[in-house]
């Protein structure tokens, strides 16, 4: 049973990075314990942020705007919520970003955001119904950790999610730890939705967002379970410093230089031979 946490919870877990734990943990161990991994002796590289969570984040940035608007019976300005969606990408890019093939400039970029925003209000905007926009909850775990997450869009019964990707992605066990915090700070959760819109190049159209629901029970079961191995699993590591402690998968997509701060380095050295690397 997890209670709310408090002031000297020592160890984070973010419940939107519960997904990234199982594709690879020796990456997770890198991005979410990286003083852990360096206080063990290991050196990890300093990582650009990726094109696509950019925009992702200036999409939610637009779409929480214009929620919250909803919410309070206000008018949704169109160009307040584009301007959020422009600030936000233009701040985020400032210090270098990596690019893909799919967003290769920050006009592609900006205009990926709005109509990714846009869609989603156009399409099931009305059916979504908020009493809160991006609470914030924390639970004590335990141990000297804590579970917390911002909830995009809580509603009487239930939380949605807005996700974002060239790829729409398995993320139940997020939205698992999601349904546990909210229920740990008194909140009722029946269920549990994911509005997923494609990114896609700026000259294809861009296509109606996915609406995926997840059953509530399982998905906090493998919130459950993933939040007792990373617990385990860095507990071990603090004690030994062994880095085979957190199995690495090279065959995950996002195992490459561009995306995990442990590639080539001393920490983890398991992935596919790469030139020069």
């Amino acid at each position: 049973m997890m209670s709310k946490g408090g002031k000297n919870s020592k160890t984070t877990i973010r419940a939107s990075s519960l997904p990234q734990y199982p594709d690879c943990e020796r990456r997770y161990a890198a991005r979410s314990f990286s003083e852990q991994v360096k206080a063990a002796g290991y050196e990890l590289k300093t990582m650009l942020p990726s094109i696509g969570a950019i925009i992702g984040t200036g999409t939610h940035e637009a779409l929480g705007y214009a929620m919250l608007q909803k919410m309070e019976g206000q008018e949704i300005v169109k160009a307040d919520m584009e301007a959020l969606a422009v600030a936000s990408i233009e701040d985020a890019t400032k210090d270098g970003v990596v690019w893909d093939q799919t967003t290769t400039n920050m006009d592609a970029a900006i205009v990926q955001a709005i109509r990714q925003a846009k869609i989603i209000l156009q399409t099931v905007g009305k059916d979504i119904n908020p009493v809160a926009v991006e609470d914030h909850f924390k639970a004590n775990l335990g141990d000297g950790f804590e579970l917390s997450g911002h909830i995009d869009i809580r509603e009487i019964n239930g939380i949605a999610d807005f996700k974002t990707g060239s790829v729409q992605r398995a993320n139940q066990t997020q939205y698992g730890g999601y349904s546990l915090l909210a229920k740990s700070n008194g909140h009722k959760v029946e269920r549990l939705r994911e509005i997923y819109v494609p990114r896609v190049g700026k000259r294809v159209p861009q296509p109606d967002p996915i609406v995926t629901e997840y059953g509530v029970a399982v998905a906090e079961k493998g919130a459950a379970e993933t939040i007792k191995h990373i617990k385990s699993g860095l507990i071990k590591f603090k004690e030994t410093g062994e880095n085979w402690i957190f199995l690495p998968n090279p065959n995950s997509m996002m195992c490459s230089p561009n995306y995990c701060p442990a590639f080539g380095t001393k920490f983890c050295q398991s992935h596919k031979n790469i030139k020069g690397k």
